[in-house]
């Protein structure tokens, strides 16, 4: 008898809190609210009815819930129950602490009214049983005093997944109060405002005609018959610098020069690119660092299109000269590949030349000098002009 008065006394502390928190959160005329994202407090009352094979008497639970609303009809929550009951046969004294993580779902509605849908996972632990994972799925609705302030109720049930899938029932009645920013209320009794004639459209002029108003073009001179951007200006379609009704060659694409015509540049004479390329001695093999030489031929090369290039091979004088021009004929081939493979220089513009030990850029007499005509050099030489256009 007194632990029923005690927890009937519980009962009624929390019902009082619910009132009062409920009334303070009425909002002084019927609204029409968007809920508020935001952190959720729900405490609640309510009854838990039992499977009929546990034994158990249906009996009062007190829940609290903390949450967050999100922006969007989703909700997330963290629930703790605690159940005061007795045994069917013994009346034995059964409390049964309860935690649950759901989440809700709630349903479009233009009312003050919100329903939703639950569902989610946890634990409970009723007298001495061992505790039981539960898994739950209910339905609630929402009545909204204001964005922030809401009177709820809940249904779930709950199987459980230890005590032979026992089904287990729970109606909670609390009221919920979200900490954050309100939603937009429209008064469910406010006319709707006379509709205001449309003004009549401005219209912009356009002096030179190509289709864009004055007041957005950038390029308010474009001669007439002469295709525009959306801002005025001339296109140039290959990007070159040169618009198209300029253009006498429409194709010459960056990174490559041209000239005021829009077509490739010409290179005049030959160009030798002294490159810091050096090889080991008696090997022709790559390394890393020649890479970044033989990048400043590939990007000669792109910005004149109509070029090709001869890599000559050389070699320092150890050794006989028919070795020595094998070596360096190789290691023109090596750097050639480079070009072509690693830069995709197309491998008609690329060729390669040894040269032996016949031109040295320093002496053989020291290793140094020797280290440095174990090298490559690359020649850069116009093509015919009459295959500069694309």
């Amino acid at each position: 008898m007194m632990r029923a008065f005690i927890s009937n006394e519980k009962i009624m502390r929390t019902a009082k809190f619910l009132i009062t928190a409920a009334l303070i959160g009425l909002a002084p005329h019927a609204m029409a609210s968007d809920e508020a994202s935001g952190i959720t407090l729900t405490p609640g009352i309510g009854m838990s009815i039992f499977d009929g094979q546990r034994g158990i008497d249906k009996g009062p639970h007190v829940n609290f819930g903390l949450g967050y609303r999100f922006d969007s009809p989703w909700a997330a929550e963290i629930n703790y129950t605690t159940i005061d009951t007795d045994t069917k046969l013994t009346n034995a004294e059964v409390e049964g602490p309860q935690w649950r993580v759901d989440s809700l779902y709630n349903l479009q509605s233009n009312s003050n009214i919100k329903p939703f849908l639950s569902f989610g996972v946890g634990t409970v632990k009723l007298g001495a049983n061992d505790k039981e994972t539960q898994l739950n799925i209910g339905m609630g609705v929402k009545y909204l005093f204001s964005s922030n302030s809401a009177l709820r109720a809940d249904l779930k049930m709950f199987r459980s997944n230890d005590q032979k899938h026992a089904l287990d029932a729970g109606l909670t009645i609390g009221y919920q109060y979200t900490l954050g920013s309100a939603g937009r209320a429209v008064s469910m009794s406010a006319p709707r405002p006379a509709p205001t004639p449309a003004p009549m459209p401005v219209v912009d002029p356009d002096t030179d005609g190509d289709g864009v108003n004055d007041a957005s073009d950038r390029c308010p001179n474009t001669p007439a018959g002469v295709s525009v951007d959306a801002k005025g200006c001339a296109l140039d379609s290959d990007r070159d610098g040169v618009v198209d009704h300029r253009d006498s060659c429409p194709s010459t694409f960056p990174p490559a020069l041209v000239d005021g015509n829009g077509c490739y540049r010409v290179l005049e004479k030959s160009v030798n690119i002294e490159l810091n390329i050096q090889f080991d001695f008696d090997s022709s093999r790559s390394l890393a660092a020649h890479a970044i030489e033989v990048r400043k031929v590939a990007d000669f090369m792109a910005q004149y299109p109509s070029t090709s290039v001869v890599i000559e091979g050389h070699s320092d004088s150890m050794g006989n000269d028919d070795y020595n021009q094998r070596l360096s004929e190789t290691r023109a081939a090596t750097i050639a590949n480079m070009l072509v493979e690693e830069f995709r220089v197309d491998a008609s513009r690329v060729s390669s030349i040894g040269y032996g030990e016949s031109k040295p850029k320093a002496s053989n007499d020291t290793e140094a000098g020797r280290q440095r005509n174990r090298r490559a050099v690359a020649v850069v030489a116009a093509i015919l002009e009459a295959n500069a256009l694309p």
